[in-house]
């Protein structure tokens, strides 16, 4: 157990304390510091550990050695052997200790953290970010990454603005809360303008163009899963997408394309490819059925359906079963979109799911090395999904 407490203190001589100043000032009488005193002393005997009180000299009292040591030990400098390294560390772990942040930003000229920043759209809100399929596995990988990478991070969410409204740049760039950011979302025109003509922090773009960039190799998955589709013996296959202008989309019909093509999969009619432009669910299910009344009118019916996104592809399933489509004996459904998203579907829906670990661990390390001035090479990286068959997926019977 850890108790981290003020870094304001007041020496108090005759009981031997550090007092926090806030604290100092409700104590009108030595009956209630020593009353203090007693359950502070009682808090060290169960284990607590104070980490502002712990200094780099009380951790080099209590390994017996140089405060030089125990600092060549903590960073790696030196020529103090590994396994009295390890042994100081071990001290200063039970202790508490904590390097001094404001020290570590002089001396390094650098904060020290890395920036999540999200960009959100005029239509999100902030209930609707923490339960995306997409922001809820960037956010939880980014955390688990700086986590184990041991990186202090910092994390915001920047609304989105209307036209009327002024502009305002995010706060960790501008504020200098970090040293630089994995950038998240499709930014509008003024913060693209803003990137490019007035920030100076390294930044790396993910699932959207930029400089430097890491992506779900989208394309590469969904090749992968028309491929496996293929090999069941579907021959009509049909893609329903999101708008062209993200890449995400755009690489998700490249890639749909491609291998069309690779494997001499024709498509009947063009409105086999479906670019919705809506965003709004109940919206998207109108659109989706009417597609689907066409499609199950004429001779040649799609046997399979690729989808851009988990919500969509819930749609669609809904507009199906409404039909009395059965799903996959008439039908195969697979998605584009997390892999607990497709987990928490009915049917249990097949995915081709993005690894957003890999995709943040990447980026991370993209980013790092920008941080410290070192060359990136290459400046683009694309994470091949992970392809998931679950009920939704068989060999058509027709």
């Amino acid at each position: 157990m850890r108790c981290v407490l003020p870094c304001c203190w007041i020496h108090v001589p005759w009981f031997g304390l550090l007092v926090p100043e806030n604290v100092f000032a409700h104590m009108i009488d030595l009956a209630i510091l020593h009353e203090y005193a007693l359950s502070i002393r009682q808090l060290c005997q169960s284990g607590v550990v104070f980490l502002s009180s712990v200094t780099l000299k009380d951790v080099a009292r209590k390994a017996g050695v140089s405060a030089m040591t125990v600092s060549a030990s903590l960073h790696g400098t030196g020529r103090v052997s590994a396994e009295r390294s390890e042994h100081i560390r071990k001290i200063a772990r039970k202790m508490g200790y904590q390097p001094r942040v404001a020290a570590q930003m002089l001396s390094r000229k650098r904060t020290g953290q890395v920036g999540l920043l999200f960009i959100c759209s005029t239509e999100t809100s902030l209930s609707d970010i923490g339960e995306s399929g997409y922001t809820s596995p960037v956010l939880s990988s980014f955390v688990q990454v700086c986590e184990q990478e041991k990186l202090p991070y910092h994390i915001e969410y920047h609304l989105g603005q209307s036209p009327q409204e002024e502009f305002l740049p995010p706060r960790q760039l501008t504020g200098g809360l970090v040293d630089g950011a994995l950038v998240v979302g499709h930014p509008s025109s003024a913060m693209a303008t803003w990137f490019e003509k007035h920030c100076s922090s390294p930044l790396v773009f993910v699932d959207e163009p930029g400089q430097y960039a890491v992506r779900s190799a989208v394309d590469q998955g969904i090749h992968q899963a028309v491929m496996h589709l293929a090999a069941l013996g579907h021959q009509h296959i049909a893609y329903m997408g999101g708008p062209d202008r993200y890449i995400t989309h755009e690489q998700g019909y490249l890639g749909f394309e491609q291998a069309c093509k690779a494997f001499s999969l024709k498509h009947p009619t063009q409105d086999w490819l479906i670019h919705s432009e809506n965003m709004s669910l109940h919206d998207l299910a109108q659109e989706y059925d009417q597609v689907v009344a066409r499609w199950w009118n004429r001779k040649i019916k799609p046997t399979a359906i690729v989808v851009h996104g988990v919500s969509s592809a819930r749609a669609l399933i809904g507009v199906l079963l409404q039909r009395g489509i059965s799903i996959p004996n008439d039908v195969s459904v697979i998605a584009y979109g997390a892999s607990g998203d497709c987990k928490r579907t009915y049917p249990m829906l097949s995915g081709i799911e993005p690894d957003f670990h890999g995709i943040l661990q990447t980026a991370l390390n993209m980013l790092n090395k920008l941080i410290v001035g070192k060359t990136v090479n290459p400046t683009h990286a694309a994470i091949t999904p992970n392809l998931c068959i679950r009920d939704t997926v068989a060999a058509p019977t027709r």
